[in-house]
């Protein structure tokens, strides 16, 4: 995932499966950043996240994001956790 101004883009490759690539227009605060995550970890999160926009922050390209809904419904709170990839 690289993220630049209010675009993320997700690059994803695979001797097997194929190559991906999907850019996005996102709201940004803070740095550019670019960060390498297990895309099945990933998929897996945003799976269970049942809202129409998420929530990810960033604190750095070796240190944790953290995946949450952008509208959280009253009485439930979601919060996942994603270890990156050294690259």
């Amino acid at each position: 995932m690289s993220v630049s101004g209010q675009q993320l883009v997700i690059t994803a490759n695979s001797d097997t499966t194929g190559n991906a690539h999907e850019e996005l227009e996102v709201e940004q605060t803070g740095e550019d950043l670019t960060i390498a995550f297990n895309a099945r970890y990933l998929v897996e999160i945003l799976s269970h996240v049942d809202a129409p926009q998420i929530v990810v922050e960033f604190l750095g390209p070796l240190s944790p994001a953290a995946i949450r809904p952008s509208d959280e419904a009253e009485g439930v709170h979601q919060m996942y956790v994603l270890m990156p990839l050294r690259q």
